[in-house]
Formats: C-alpha cells, sequence, structure tokens
C-alpha cells in the first residue's frame, strides 16, 4: 500500500513563513584601490586603470611579485560564494617563456591554488583566470572579501624551466576581479489573509 506524508502549514498574517527564492549576482570587476606586499614591481599603482601605462616586473628576484588589495566588495554577510574571475591585463617583452601567475589570499597572510596565464603576448592582452563556478579550491566567506583579507598577488615567472629571460620587461596596464554569489535566504512575509 502506498503511504502518503501530509505536510500542513498554518499561515499567520504578519508572521514570517516563507522563504523567498535564492538569488544569484556578482559584484562586477571591480579594480584594487592600493598595491600591497610584496611590493618588487615598478610603479604597482599604474595596474589600477587600464590606460596604457604599465607597471612593471621581470622574472628576478625582488622584481617578480606583487600585491593588490582594497577592491571595495560589497557582499552581503551570508553569501554563499560561487566563484571568483581575475582579470590582468598585460604584455611582455619574451612573448614565448613569461607568464603571469596569480594566487589569492582569504586573511592577508596565506596565499591558495595559483592559476597562470599562459604565454603572455607581446601586445595588450587581457587574460582571464578562473571563473564564476571557480572557487580557487577553497570555501569563502563574505567577510573574506574585505579589504582588511583579501589580496590578489601576480608573479612573473617561466612557463617551464629558465624559458623567461629575466631581462625581459613584462608590462602589466590592469588588475581586475569579479565575485559571483548566491544571496543568502531571506524569509518572506505572509501575505494578510482576508475573511
Amino acid at each position: 500500500a502506498l503511504m502518503a506524508t501530509v505536510v500542513s502549514f498554518v499561515i499567520i498574517p504578519g508572521v514570517f513563513a516563507t522563504l523567498s527564492a535564492l538569488a544569484t549576482t556578482n559584484t562586477g570587476f571591480l579594480s584594487p584601490g592600493s598595491s600591497h606586499s610584496p611590493n618588487d614591481w615598478t610603479n604597482p599603482g599604474n595596474a589600477f586603470s587600464s590606460n596604457d601605462i604599465y607597471a612593471t616586473g621581470k622574472n628576478q628576484s625582488n622584481q617578480n611579485e606583487q600585491g593588490y588589495d582594497d577592491f571595495n566588495f560589497s557582499i552581503p554577510s551570508g553569501s554563499t560564494i560561487n566563484g571568483i574571475e581575475v582579470k590582468v591585463e598585460a604584455k611582455s617583452a619574451d612573448i614565448d617563456g613569461c607568464r603571469l601567475e596569480v594566487n589569492l589570499s582569504h586573511n592577508n597572510e596565506k596565499f591558495g591554488t595559483e592559476k597562470n596565464t599562459g604565454s603572455i603576448s607581446g601586445t595588450d592582452a587581457v587574460y582571464t583566470l578562473g571563473g564564476a563556478s571557480d572557487t580557487w579550491g577553497r570555501s569563502w566567506t563574505a567577510g573574506q572579501f574585505s579589504n582588511a583579507n583579501f589580496v590578489v598577488r601576480l608573479e612573473v615567472d617561466n612557463i617551464s624551466q629558465n624559458s623567461c629571460d629575466n631581462n625581459a620587461v613584462v608590462s602589466i596596464d590592469h588588475v581586475q576581479v569579479n565575485v559571483t554569489y548566491t544571496l543568502p535566504v531571506q524569509p518572506a512575509p505572509n501575505p494578510s489573509l482576508t475573511n
């Protein structure tokens, strides 16, 4: 014999009993407001906007890494983080052997899984790393995107061992980050009952 479970709801005016639908949105691509350690590059602030004025680095010790922060995200507390995209606009004097490695910090200290651009071209191009459903190997909370916690770190590196000319300048025009998230579930009021 079939058995069925019947669930009854008593709706009382003014009492929150139903939940609104989940809504997924994103921050849009935002630019950093300041540079952050490691501060190895020349003129790192030139990567705050796309204007063909460049921050520059090389594949050499003390010239290869640069951090960026203060993206001014506004993600509601309790949101589910679905994915993170990083866009880097860059070019390289060595068009075969150099790449940029990018990784993210959730606490202004530890950096997680890195992603890389592959070979950087000799003319300005935009490289997008991550995606709307890519969390870079970790779970995130909304609070970890505060200016006090979130940092993007870029590093000039070899595509393969010693492939990047140490004297080749890698020029970065712009860095941007977009975070996709699902808003927390919010209770919705019941409609008023009619007599």
